[in-house]
């Protein structure tokens, strides 16, 4: 048996047109793991046929595919799967590039994607329409680069012709290049100072949904459902702000910057911002060791606000595509 390392399966993604209709990659994503595979609900016979072992049948009942890709957050790609996420997307020229801003749809049909599927070692191809993202993490510490992990749900594999997969150059980002910021509300947010966590982590969860009806095997539809926001980051503690944060219920807006300042394109850098407009801040949690600095862990959730009738009060990417 040939043996093989992950580094020879690759991953293409396509925006399907009308959901649940496979379209061509348009993406190759560059990835570190990856744990999408066919999966299936089987119905097992309980008959008994006058002996004491298990029954005799177990039937394919339930057909779909599921998992995660984890990815370093990538300048270009990252505009297939904020589309994925969010629903609506607004491009128009930016500082002789271009700007994508995003916005939450209010509905349970969000875009979907096809993915596919190529192993350059065994030469297998697939594809996995009416693929939905269940959820997007974004984590950055200092030393590394942001990672984003993606969590996918998709009907179940087809027989896909012989693929060749084709990267592009995107550019990445590191710790350096995240800033955050709070604020009273969202329009004190460019003024607002930043703060210096040592580490950040957020999700975006959609709440999907296999909608399984009788007739086929395969899901009918896969819906999004509850949009929330959650996260957490952990800074040193110099006083009690993060802590009476927590304790009296305060609401503060935030802001998530990732520019990388060390690359131009056109007259700016690629970036990727979101602001939300109300967090509640859940949790908080110290962290004392004799001979280290003491540290907070301070949790979110991103809140709807009524003054701006929205969550995501502001969603761009910036970089040198076109269109989506």
């Amino acid at each position: 048996m040939a043996r093989k390392i992950g580094r020879l399966i690759n991953l293409g993604l396509g925006k399907e047109t009308s959901r649940g209709t496979a379209a061509a990659a348009t993406y190759w994503l560059a990835k570190a793991t990856m744990s999408f595979f066919d999966r299936v609900t089987k119905a097992v016979s309980q008959l008994s046929y006058g002996n004491i072992g298990d029954g005799n049948q177990e039937l394919v009942a339930l057909q779909w595919a599921e998992g995660a890709i984890e990815t370093d957050l990538q300048s270009k790609s990252f505009g297939l799967i904020l589309l994925g996420t969010f629903g609506t997307l607004s491009t128009g020229a930016y500082l002789s590039v271009y700007k994508h801003s995003y916005t939450l749809q209010n509905d349970n049909a969000h875009d979907s994607l096809t993915l596919w599927y190529r192993d350059s070692a065994e030469s297998l191809n697939y594809f996995f329409k009416l693929a939905m993202i269940d959820s997007l993490t974004i984590k950055a510490v200092p030393e590394d680069t942001v990672k984003a992990t993606i969590k996918f749900i998709s009907k179940s594999s087809g027989d896909a012709s012989t693929l060749t997969p084709a990267y592009v150059a995107e550019d990445k980002f590191v710790g350096r290049h995240v800033a955050i910021k709070l604020a009273t509300l969202t329009g004190g947010l460019d003024a607002a100072s930043k703060i210096y966590p040592r580490n950040l982590e957020f999700t975006i969860n959609k709440s999907i949904l296999r909608d399984h009806v009788l007739s086929t095997g395969q899901p009918y539809d896969i819906v999004n459902q509850k949009f929330e926001i959650t996260g957490s980051f952990e800074i040193d503690k110099g006083d009690a702000t993060y802590r009476n944060l927590m304790l009296a219920g305060t609401y503060n807006a935030m802001r998530i910057d990732i520019v990388n300042s060390g690359v131009t394109i056109g007259t700016t850098n690629p970036a990727f911002r979101i602001d939300l407009s109300r967090c509640a801040f859940d949790a908080w949690e110290e962290k004392i060791e004799n001979d280290a600095l003491v540290t907070q862990k301070i949790s979110f959730r991103a809140l709807y606000d009524l003054t701006n009738s929205n969550v995501i009060n502001d969603c761009y990417l910036v970089n040198s595509v076109a269109t989506y």
